[in-house]
């Protein structure tokens, strides 16, 4: 009842309410083109959730890939659907030889690195010439990601199992060491990497979980929205280029 109130009231103030998972997977149908070889970094067991995107169109998506592999050292890797070749590895040394693949991505991961520029100088010399990492990870000047960044990880837990019902196995340890367009810009810049793209936007409410908080919540996500306040929205999408090799 509260969703399609909180719905209701978002069309009224104009308000878009597109999760960034969604934003996240349609960024994905558009750099991922006809027979990538592609490594899903982090992948854990599915590429976005199920509401994000139906299971044809996941099963689309990775239909157009030559290689779909995925990295991670989480063994619920292995009940991943759509993987052609899991390998449990680290970002920091990946089994992989250089300029093998296409497109590298990363769906909420970069915030758990404490190391970004390891990942991101590995990330860069598996890619092939001319190909993309893209990243979808929380943008550190929000509101609610900046106070989460300050909480004890037990009490974050608790509170993400409330708000965005995650069961406490699929909670990891943040770090935002590259979670401001700032710290992409530098992280690119020092790893050899060139920004394509770099968004900030919104998505669903944090407290739509909680009913009447949810209605109360859309003004401050509609001045989240104006064009002076967009750089503290919830979530940040980056496509970083390799550059092509000089002749």
């Amino acid at each position: 009842m509260w969703k399609k109130t909180i719905a209701v009231a978002a069309g009224w103030i104009h308000l878009d309410l597109k999760h960034a998972q969604r934003r996240y997977f349609e960024s994905l149908q558009n750099h991922l083109g006809a027979g990538a070889r592609w490594l899903d970094l982090g992948c854990g067991h599915r590429i976005v959730p199920d509401w994000a995107a139906a299971e044809s169109e996941q099963r689309d998506l990775v239909g157009r890939s030559r290689l779909f592999a995925g990295a991670d050292l989480d063994p619920a890797m292995s009940g991943h659907r759509y993987l052609r070749r899991p390998v449990f590895a680290r970002g920091e040394a990946l089994p992989f030889p250089k300029d093998c693949f296409d497109l590298v991505t990363a769906n909420m991961v970069v915030e758990h690195l404490d190391q970004p520029d390891a990942t991101f100088a590995e990330i860069t010399r598996i890619l092939a010439p001319g190909g993309k990492v893209l990243f979808h990870t929380p943008n550190l000047r929000n509101p609610y990601v900046y106070t989460a960044s300050h909480l004890g990880d037990d009490f974050k837990k608790r509170l993400i199992r409330l708000l965005e019902k995650r069961e406490e196995k699929d909670v990891f340890p943040t770090h935002y060491q590259a979670n401001t367009i700032a710290a992409v810009r530098g992280l690119a810049d020092r790893v050899g990497l060139r920004p394509v793209e770099i968004t900030v936007g919104g998505s669903v409410g944090s407290l739509n979980e909680l009913g009447p908080l949810g209605v109360l919540e859309l003004p401050f996500l509609k001045l989240l929205s104006l064009p002076m306040f967009r750089d503290f929205n919830a979530t940040i999408i980056a496509v970083l280029e390799k550059p092509a090799r000089s002749h």
